[in-house]
C-alpha cells in the first residue's frame, strides 16, 4: 500500500511538470538524477533520514525513468532481494537488465546471474518487463 500511494505520489508530481511545461535542461538535468538517486540512497539506508524503502524508490523511480543506471539498478536489488517489497525477481532482473544496456560491467555480471537462477522463462519475462518499462519513460531534455 505504501508504495502503491508513493508511486502515486510520483506519477502526479510528474503530471503536473509536465501541464505546467517547465522543461529540464541538459545541463542541470544529469546532476539533479545523480541527486534524486543519492537521496533515494540515503533514505534507503537511513543515512541522515529515517530509512524508508518506499521513499527510497520513489527517487529512484524518478532518477531510473531520468536514465539513471545505477538508480534502476538498486531497484532491480531492492525487488530481487525483497527489501520492503515483495520478493519479485522478474521485476528485478527488468530493472538489472535496462541498467546492464547502459554498459556497466558489473552490472551484466549481475544480469548474467540472474538470468540463470531465473531460466528462460523466466528471463523473457523479465525482458519483456523491461521493454515495458523503457516505453514508460517519457524524456523531456532540450
Amino acid at each position: 500500500m505504501k508504495i502503491t500511494v508513493a508511486f502515486l505520489v510520483l506519477v502526479l508530481a510528474r503530471i503536473s511538470l509536465f501541464a505546467t511545461g517547465d522543461t529540464v535542461t541538459s545541463d542541470n538535468a544529469n546532476a539533479t538524477t545523480v541527486a534524486k538517486y543519492q537521496l533515494g540512497l540515503k533514505y534507503l539506508k537511513g543515512d541522515g533520514v529515517p530509512k524508508n524503502v518506499a521513499e527510497a524508490l520513489v527517487r529512484f523511480y524518478d532518477a531510473a525513468s531520468e536514465g539513471n543506471a545505477d538508480a534502476e539498478y538498486a531497484i532491480g536489488m531492492i525487488f530481487a532481494h525483497g527489501e520492503g517489497v515483495p520478493r519479485d525477481f522478474v521485476e528485478g532482473l527488468a530493472r538489472v537488465n535496462i541498467a546492464a544496456a547502459n554498459g556497466n560491467a558489473d552490472y551484466f555480471k549481475e544480469r548474467d546471474q540472474m538470468e540463470v537462477k531465473l531460466g528462460n522463462e523466466g528471463t523473457l519475462l523479465a525482458q519483456q518487463r523491461s521493454r515495458l518499462i523503457l516505453n514508460s519513460y517519457v524524456y523531456h531534455v532540450n
